[in-house]
């Protein structure tokens, strides 16, 4: 527990709160930076919102956690920022490993403006979702 970070986001591990803070997500003392980046339609948007498309779209993407896996967010950045991860549980005496890849995320805001779009509503009024561009 001593070699965990904390952050606005939770406590995690230095890698990933290094990486978050390389990519403009936290600052240097954890807390989430109001980071606004140009989005889609001209508007500004706060670079964590992509951050967050992105885990959603991994928790879509990726295959159904077990019952006993409890992934955390500290997990989903190792995800996002290595392209897979390999997790270990037990069911009764017997060991087993939920394993997910996901593509390697370089930067924040091409993915997230790519997940933006691929959301968006069509025309004939398939796949509406609301979207929180604050």
């Amino acid at each position: 527990m001593n070699d965990l970070v904390k952050t606005d986001m939770g406590l995690m591990t230095p890698e990933n709160a290094n990486w978050l803070y390389k990519q403009g997500i936290i600052t240097r003392e954890g807390f989430i930076k109001h980071n606004l980046i140009d989005g889609i339609f001209g508007k500004r948007v706060q670079l964590y919102s992509y951050f967050r498309w992105i885990i959603d779209d991994m928790k879509e993407k990726i295959p159904t956690t077990p019952r006993q896996v409890n992934l955390e967010i500290d997990d989903l950045i190792v995800l996002m920022r290595t392209g897979g991860i390999n997790k270990p549980y037990k069911v009764g005496t017997e060991e087993y490993h939920y394993m997910a890849k996901y593509p390697k995320v370089e930067n924040i805001y091409l993915p997230g403006k790519e997940i933006v779009i691929e959301h968006q509503p069509t025309s004939k009024g398939k796949n509406i979702k609301f979207i929180d561009f604050d």
